[in-house]
């Protein structure tokens, strides 16, 4: 298929409202750019999270996402169905975007230039900006105002608490490399973007399912009574049970599941899934599937290993894999899954934040399961100092000991994209304590032991030999 190239490029400055100083940002988007795209950037170059309703407004019509319950009442354009050159915007055109209608962050947006497109631009990206985006759920406009007060002063009531939420924060502080990189993580789209390709994939699966040696690690009544009663398998079974027995069909936007679906699904698996936090008397609930990170992390999971397909507008269907996998025994499905999560998904698919790991996450991989398997199945290992020797074994550059809020960060970070899964794979046993101010997690990985069944299971992914 021949590539469209576009046209033009926009050149647009967007700028938070009713904020001094100007908190702004200059980007060049393609004119074959839709307002999703569009959208994908204003969070991309803020620092925005992306987990909060938007709209468009040009005039009286609105743009977004009409698939958001709360757009029923709402006569509402699909924003994946207009590009900036269906518009036929001109120099100086003004319109607005608002984020998060509780915060209600609107922005405007001005066409400042409309230049000829050139086979070497890169797009999207920003090409200049000033000052840091406010936190996110900071309150908007008055809430940003009174954290910055109260940042600003030590002795305030409130520091103490707005530090240990967010830690540190530079208003002033804009570096271009980082946004361009924000933007890349946040412009291509979650199905099937979010999974790493591995054309070997297929025939290392069936090569490991066919070695007799291997299966004899799993195949005793000892490991299927274990993998029986791992929680992601059982997750598995329920999200494809679910999606034999109903239809239903990816959003527009992203592929993601409806809202039904999402909530009756939330209450087949073994753990209760969050639909609601509270924040104080607050009561925030969530608006798509990638607010639900549970179903979210299953639907990459079982997307990744073929047992399902769908996407835009599809129906998510049961492939015959995925048929076949609901017949395999519990230690055969658990195999399957942990493989396809080790060498395929994308491991930071677990957070809601930009984090990014990059060719780094086999590196980890690697001496991660080296030091689990070096431990005895049982013995109990303070997380914080293990993490920080593994990370530091894997060369990657630690935080200084004295920035203990990087370091901090850095270890909750670890703890989400490989901990958290590894427990729910049934790989290791795991103590936390409580985390004030954390919603993504049910707490702080405090200690953890590798399990019989996961030490079989790190013996058939260790491999030197990265595929």
């Amino acid at each position: 298929m021949k590539k469209e190239y576009p046209k033009n490029v926009y050149q647009i400055k967007i700028a938070l409202k009713n904020i001094k100083p100007l908190i702004w940002r200059r980007v060049l988007v393609a004119d074959n750019a839709n307002f999703h795209d569009l959208h994908a950037v204003i969070q991309g170059v803020f620092g925005w999270w992306n987990y909060h309703l938007h709209e468009f407004r040009i005039g009286r019509v609105k743009y977004g996402d009409p698939d958001n319950d709360d757009f029923s009442l709402v006569d509402i354009q699909d924003e994946n169905d207009f590009t900036l050159a269906e518009m036929r915007f001109s120099e100086g055109t003004s319109f607005t975007y608002e984020y998060d209608f509780g915060d209600g962050w609107e922005h405007s947006l001005k066409i400042e230039k409309i230049i000829p497109f050139e086979k070497m631009m890169k797009l999207p990206q920003c090409i200049a900006g000033k000052r840091a985006c406010p936190p996110e759920d900071v309150g908007g406009r008055p809430g940003y105002e009174e954290y910055l007060t109260a940042l600003a002063d030590p002795k305030h009531e409130q520091y103490e608490q707005y530090l240990e939420w967010r830690g540190e924060f530079d208003a002033e502080y804009f570096d271009l490399d980082e946004t361009n990189q924000q933007l890349a993580e946040l412009v291509e789209p979650k199905w099937p973007g979010s999974i790493i390709s591995n054309a070997g994939f297929e025939q290392f699966m069936a090569d490991k399912f066919s070695d007799p040696l291997r299966w004899a690690i799993l195949n005793n009544k000892e490991t299927q009574f274990a993998a029986s009663a791992v929680p992601i398998r059982r997750d598995v079974n329920a999200f494809l049970t679910y999606m034999t027995e109903n239809k239903v069909i990816g959003t527009k936007a992203l592929g993601n599941l409806p809202r039904k679906a999402i909530e009756e699904i939330a209450a087949q698996f073994v753990k209760p899934v969050a639909l609601e936090v509270e924040i104080g008397t607050f009561v925030s609930r969530f608006n798509t599937e990638d607010d639900v990170w549970p179903i979210y992390f299953v639907h990459v999971l079982v997307d990744a290993a073929g047992l399902i397909k769908g996407g835009l507008g599809k129906r998510w269907q049961v492939t015959s894999a995925g048929e076949n996998f609901l017949s395999l025994p519990p230690a055969l499905q658990v195999w399957q899954l942990f493989a396809t999560w080790w060498y395929k998904a994308d491991w930071t698919v677990a957070v809601s934040f930009s984090f990014d790991l990059g060719s780094y996450q086999q590196i980890f991989a690697h001496y991660l399961a080296a030091a689990l398997l070096a431990l005895p199945s049982g013995e109990s290992q303070l997380f914080d100092p293990f993490v920080d020797k593994l990370l530091k074994d894997g060369g990657r550059v630690m935080p200084a000991k004295s920035d203990e809020y990087a370091l901090a960060n850095l270890r909750r970070r670890m703890q989400y994209v490989a901990f958290d899964p590894l427990v729910d794979f049934g790989v290791i046993f795991a103590q936390y304590e409580k985390f004030e101010f954390e919603l993504l997690t049910s707490g702080k990985l405090k200690s953890f032991s590798p399990t019989e069944l996961g030490h079989k299971l790190l013996k058939l992914v260790y491999d030197p030999v990265m595929i």
